[in-house]
């Protein structure tokens, strides 16, 4: 079974972008964060045409949307799903 999970960047002072997916994988590459994960998406194509900010996220193991959009709410930031 795939561990689900969210993800959350925050951008800037004002802003945080969010996602979900499935954890698929540990790829062994020699670029980005020392620890990675391969994740899938409801729907991969609008992931790769939102994406933006870099590589680096924040991994919540499990779903939690709507606590990092109350998280959000709390710091008044704007809240943004990449996919």
């Amino acid at each position: 079974m795939c561990q689900k999970v969210t993800v959350a960047k925050l951008v800037g002072l004002d802003a945080m972008l969010i996602s979900t997916g499935q954890i698929t994988g540990s790829p062994d590459v020699d670029r980005s964060c020392r620890t990675k994960v391969a994740t899938k998406v409801d729907d991969a194509r609008k992931m790769l045409n939102n994406w933006s900010s870099g590589v680096h996220r924040v991994v919540f193991y499990g779903e939690y949307v709507d606590d990092v959009i109350n998280i959000g709410k709390l710091l008044n930031l704007s809240v943004a799903f990449e996919g």
